[in-house]
């Protein structure tokens, strides 16, 4: 009965209960997130994009691995737009770029993207917001107005190639495609909590983290890859996803501290 990534948000919100779902880092702090409070901020976040006349549209999410990112990444599917994911490290001509060929009309940034988004010289009527964009209650609006529906064949997110070989090229993933790599479970074994530090730009990084949640497991958060060891000694995860460049930067590092 799973029709778009919004039914999934539903359905994971009734199965995550009360529990403690994400935790994350600020400096050596670890900041716990309940069920609960996650799934309000998206809907908050959703609110916000609404109210703006989003719904159904292209919207740029750019910044690091980091909650807001998450949250805004999981608004922009719940009211039924496109999220096109772009990478931190674009320059301000790259992202104008990508707005046009993607048709964006919005670009969600974090903090410290504020400076390069702001001044790539973008096309036509775009917003640019910050990831913590509020809802106005005074202009209120129901969850469920203006939101676009969509179905398992319709366009839901976009992302980028690394362009090493060639031009980086737009894909193009649907909701049936999302779903799948969300609910899948053929991992093998249960754990208990995965550190994400793969970049959720990437279909890797988000891919796994949201298919974390779906199995019942805590998504951990790494903003920083230089910071991996830390994250693993404070929140305490059971599992990495992992890529082979990611492995080999491990190994490099623990024959750099002689623990090898």
């Amino acid at each position: 009965n799973l029709q778009n990534v919004h039914d999934v948000l539903k359905a994971l919100e009734l199965q995550s209960g009360e529990r403690n779902i994400i935790k994350y880092m600020v400096k050596t702090e670890v900041v716990t997130v309940s069920a609960p409070r996650f799934f309000a901020d998206v809907r908050q976040r959703s609110l916000a994009l609404q109210q703006l006349g989003l719904a159904g549209n292209h919207i740029g999410i750019i910044g690091k691995n980091t909650y807001d990112w998450m949250v805004s990444f999981c608004a922009v599917l719940n009211i039924g737009a496109v999220a096109v994911l772009l990478s931190q490290e674009e320059r301000s001509a790259e992202i104008a770029e990508i707005a046009d060929d993607t048709d964006l009309n919005a670009i969600l940034y974090d903090p410290e993207m504020e400076g390069v988004v702001c001044q790539a010289k973008l096309q036509g009527d775009i917003h640019r917001l910050p990831m913590q964009i509020g809802y106005n209650a005074a202009d209120p609006i129901q969850e469920t107005q203006n939101r676009h529906r969509t179905g398992l064949n319709d366009l839901a997110c976009i992302l980028f190639t690394s362009g090493t070989t060639a031009k980086r090229k737009a894909v193009m993933l649907s909701n049936r495609s999302l779903i799948a790599g969300m609910c899948y479970d053929d991992i093998g074994y249960q754990f208990e909590a995965q550190l994400a530090v793969l970049p959720f730009h990437h279909l890797e990084g988000f891919s796994s983290a949201l298919n974390t949640l779906c199995l019942g497991a805590t998504l951990c958060i790494g903003e920083n890859l230089k910071y991996i060891y830390r994250y693993l000694e404070s929140m305490k995860p059971d599992y990495l996803f992992a890529v082979p460049s990611l492995l080999h930067i491990i190994v490099r590092k623990l024959k750099q501290a002689d623990t090898y």
